[in-house]
């Protein structure tokens, strides 16, 4: 299984367990409560988006992870962003990343 297949898998049960935070202010509310534990950007995203959610990883020290067809993965065909707020889910997004490190999906 390629690490975007692993992505998504990840992606789609932190949805279904309501692990997900979609829409520029639910993700912001969860970054700034300190409930995101990685940002997720889908690739098609625009660039406004794009900058908006690559300064706030950076401000927050948060990972950022980049997806194809991020929304279809969560549910919300056009969500170009989101936040995972699970920490067990996120440390297994990072294991999967570093096994596959040389990827273009992580900053």
């Amino acid at each position: 299984m390629n690490l975007e297949m692993k992505l998504r898998g990840y992606v789609g049960l932190a949805a279904k367990a309501g692990r997900i935070a979609s829409g520029e202010e639910t993700i912001v509310r969860a970054v700034r409560n300190g409930k995101a534990k990685r940002l997720l950007l889908d690739k098609d995203a625009g660039p406004n988006t794009r900058d908006r959610l690559e300064r706030l990883a950076r401000h927050y020290g948060l990972p950022l992870t980049y997806m194809i067809d991020l929304g279809g993965a969560i549910g919300h065909a056009s969500r170009m962003a989101a936040a995972l707020t699970d920490e067990g889910l996120n440390r297994a997004m990072e294991s999967a990343i570093n096994e596959n490190r040389g990827g273009v999906l992580e900053e």
